[in-house]
């Protein structure tokens, strides 16, 4: 019996040295999120999925499209689903790709008469590589979002996690919109142009030798990304677009809001602190309850948003300004973000326990417009974590003082680079700000 028991525990030692756990691994720094987006694509064996908001011609954008073809000869089935909106890349281009075996479907084309189409925008990031590895964020395809860009760059935040569970169930998400031929659409050129792929293959060649050299990034690396502490069930939101009517389940080209409605239970849970980073800020009716309900519970709600100087929208500026007051009357404590980047990070910590990461803005579009994708764990480590890389965003914040309720409705700043923005700030909070606030 000694002997059988000895043989046990051996194999389950070998078991635990090699299995892989789990794991909710922060990608905070732009080298990381970029050399794994990097791996994960040249790794995957079958299948790779992307979607993105926006996708430019630049060397992130082409440097990407080349591992994707790279990734589509060795017959792994690679798709990529781009918003209307948010997509630069030519016709001619998609079509090339099309021809390398790279999949590319549009979201929601603008259709007159169809006001749908213009306001419902595919906002999700993902990256899905063999139905295990995900990247879930906020960071789309362009140089800003990769410390690349030499005027503005963006702050923002993504998560890896290799939950197998997770990965197929935001896998069901990605193809609900793509199967969905009231959400996508593709065009397909008949014929090949040897002209124009001669073309695009050179800049997209030329893009990827420009990264590697801008970058210092590495082929083929080893690094193990899930060699990280095992954590506890990682749970993805999303909103499904699906639709009940006569009594049955059909699909539909509206989202059914599942995605807020979880993302307000974890407000819910809250019993002592909620610290937010969000850049678009603008609490929709639901929302605000949620954190009425939170305040009143004696929950301390931290925010960290974007200034005039850093929000490069200007209009959602000028629209979460005209409610400050109200957030500061509510007990919201307020940090505006005024470093050398555009805050894009969405995250927020519950209880210094549960932590969210994803591409969900806490403003209307979000709730009623937009898909999103967020993940989040219960885990104070990596709680920990999300919550020390805020603080250090915090050094860069001005605290908004709860007695200035003026600021609402006059700008004073004291760096001049930012003049010019509050005064298109306070511009729109007289115009177009009471126009649009509730769309927005």
């Amino acid at each position: 019996m000694k002997i059988f028991d000895f043989f046990l525990i051996f194999i389950l030692t070998l078991h635990t040295h090699y299995t892989k756990a789990d794991v909710f691994r922060i990608l905070d720094l732009e080298k990381d999120a970029l050399q794994c987006r990097i791996d994960m694509t040249e790794r995957a064996t079958t299948e790779l999925l992307i979607s993105t908001y926006i996708i430019k011609k630049d060397d992130i954008g082409l440097g990407m499209l080349k591992l994707l073809i790279e990734t589509a000869a060795r017959g792994v089935k690679v798709r990529v689903i781009l918003d209307s909106f948010g997509n630069e890349l030519p016709p001619s281009l998609l079509f090339f790709l099309a021809e390398k075996g790279v999949e590319v479907r549009i979201f929601n084309r603008a259709r007159l008469f169809e006001i749908h189409t213009f306001m419902d925008r595919m906002h999700g990031k993902v990256l899905i590589a063999d139905i295990e590895h995900m990247i879930v964020g906020g960071r789309n395809l362009t140089e800003e979002y990769f410390e690349l860009d030499p005027i503005g760059n963006f702050l923002d935040r993504e998560v890896y996690t290799n939950n197998k569970k997770v990965a197929a169930d935001v896998r069901k998400h990605f193809y609900a919109m793509w199967n969905n031929k009231r959400l996508t659409s593709i065009k397909v050129r008949k014929y090949p142009n040897d002209r124009n792929n001669a073309y695009w293959q050179k800049q997209i060649d030329d893009a990827w030798v420009s990264l590697q050299k801008r970058t210092n990034l590495t082929q083929n690396s080893t690094t193990d990304w899930a060699n990280a502490p095992a954590t506890t069930e990682v749970h993805a939101t999303y909103d499904n677009f699906l639709r009940k009517k006569d009594g049955k389940v059909e699909i539909s080209d509206k989202k059914d809001r599942r995605g807020t409605r979880q993302l307000i239970a974890l407000i819910d849970s809250a019993k002592h602190t909620i610290d937010i980073e969000n850049p678009y800020f603008h609490a929709t009716p639901r929302w605000d309850r949620a954190f009425k309900r939170a305040t009143q519970r004696g929950v301390k709600i931290r925010l960290l948003t974007n200034s005039e100087c850093t929000n490069d929208v200007l209009i959602m500026q000028a629209v979460y300004r005209r409610a400050r007051p109200h957030y500061l009357k509510m007990g919201i404590q307020i940090w505006e973000y005024e470093g050398n980047k555009r805050l894009h990070t969405k995250a927020f910590v519950v209880d210094t326990l549960t932590v969210l990461i994803g591409s969900y803005n806490i403003h209307a579009l979000s709730e009623k417009n937009n898909t999103e994708v967020c993940l989040w764990v219960k885990d104070t480590t990596i709680a920990a974590q999300n919550l020390h890389i805020m603080n250090l965003n915090l050094l860069s914040a001005k605290y908004i003082q709860p007695n200035t309720i003026n600021l609402s409705n006059q700008y004073f700043e004291d760096n001049a680079q930012c003049l010019p923005k509050g005064k298109i700030t306070n511009l729109f909070m007289r115009t177009l700000a009471p126009l649009l606030s509730w769309v927005m």
